[in-house]
């Protein structure tokens, strides 16, 4: 033991000298993390001076950019990385985002890159009820427990809740009572801890299960329909088209079951990316096709509001 710390200093010294690409790479990363966007900079730049090659590198550096407000620069970077990684879907999405598409190159995203998401909200995760309830008055998950209490009688627990995109759990701690058996599903593992440490108030956990997933293969992958009601609180607008969503609530939904969502409005007959919001809106008419094409039956529309005065599309689909 008087010899291993030693040993182990040096061992570590030799790897940050002959791994100095590595080093400054993983430590920039990880003040992404913390909002350290200079410093990061700083080293995603010497990343790219040793290997101008290094496509994570030039990625990282153009998310920084675009955290600091300096679109030039994050355009600049996120082209570099993907001439050198074309299969960067998230760099392409990005792009998107700045100047409403002009630099996208005529590329139009139809979902939120998976791994994008991963890395927004395990970055997030400490933070978030911090940050939406706090400072940016996010009632979403109000609204939701609003609606299925409208929607089920007083004192009514349908046998089975699934929460699709459950986050924290903010909207789990409001429909616990509702249900004899809540399952949250979700993409970030950061976040799915966070939701497991809530309890109610006689020290239970909230959620029966959590399941790590993209709630459309979680709900697709289902051998038999589980439950009586879906909840889905600004979930859609990350994932963009409902094709694949309203397909796997048929097979997740019991019959007469209910499908309550919340998402952003937008006209015309079809779905869209809000390029400086980097969320998707849906129009009426989209939800309607999506609903039927699968089977099931929208069966009410209602403006509500989602963050402060900032309105959202509540919406009330059902299994026949």
């Amino acid at each position: 033991l008087k010899t291993w710390a030693p040993v182990k200093f040096l061992s570590d010294f030799w790897y940050r000298i002959t791994h100095s690409k590595e080093v400054a790479f993983d430590l920039a990363c990880q003040m992404v993390g913390r909002g350290e966007y200079d410093e990061a900079i700083r080293r995603f730049k010497l990343v790219v001076w040793r290997q101008p090659n290094h496509a994570p590198a030039w990625y990282n550096l153009g998310i920084c950019y675009l955290a600091k407000g300096e679109s030039a620069s994050a355009v600049d970077a996120l082209r570099r990385s993907l001439e050198l990684d074309g299969r960067n879907e998230s760099a392409r999405f990005l792009l998107f985002g700045i100047e409403d598409g002009k630099h996208a190159n005529g590329y139009e995203p139809h979902t939120t890159p998976m791994e994008l998401v991963k890395s927004q909200f395990t970055a997030l995760a400490q933070d978030y009820e911090r940050i939406e309830l706090g400072e940016r008055g996010y009632v979403g998950h109000q609204q939701m427990y609003e609606a299925v209490k409208a929607l089920l009688p007083q004192s009514h627990q349908v046998d089975a809740l699934l929460d699709l995109g459950c986050g924290t759990g903010l909207c789990g701690a409001l429909l616990a009572p509702y249900t004899r058996y809540l399952v949250g599903v979700d993409v970030t593992a950061a976040m799915l801890a966070l939701a497991r440490a809530k309890r109610d108030d006689a020290g239970t956990e909230l959620y029966h299960e959590l399941v790590r997933a993209d709630l459309r293969d979680y709900m697709l992958h289902l051998q038999a329909p589980h439950y009586a009601l879906i909840v889905c609180a600004n979930v859609l607008p990350i994932v963009g088209g409902l094709a694949a969503v309203m397909d796997g609530v048929k097979r997740a939904l019991l019959p007469g079951g209910s499908f309550v969502f919340s998402t952003f409005e937008t006209e015309g007959n079809y779905y869209r990316l809000l390029p400086q919001v980097r969320v998707f809106a849906h129009s009426r008419t989209y939800i309607e096709e999506q609903a039927k094409r699968a089977g099931l039956t929208v069966k009410a529309f209602r403006t509500v509001p989602l963050y402060g005065d900032e309105p959202a599309l509540m919406v009330l689909v059902q299994h026949a």
